[in-house]
């Protein structure tokens, strides 16, 4: 355990691929559409499913550490 944590994140920028950014493209449209306009800030947090295509883990609409 380090800082709190049980593991360390790896915090830094990364290329999304282009199905990472198809996925999170059509995440932050829905929040758009249901919440009647586009979100200022969104995390879209995804894992590797079992045929090694993104999956939806986490939609972060505020910054926490903010």
């Amino acid at each position: 355990m380090k800082n709190g944590l049980f593991v360390v994140e790896d915090i830094g920028e990364r290329q999304a691929s282009p199905a990472e950014r198809e996925l999170g493209d059509s995440v932050v449209a829905f929040v758009a559409h249901r919440f009647g306009g586009a979100p200022l800030y969104a995390r879209v947090d995804m894992v590797p499913g079992a045929d090694g295509s993104p999956v939806l883990m986490e939609v972060e609409l505020a910054e926490p550490s903010l």
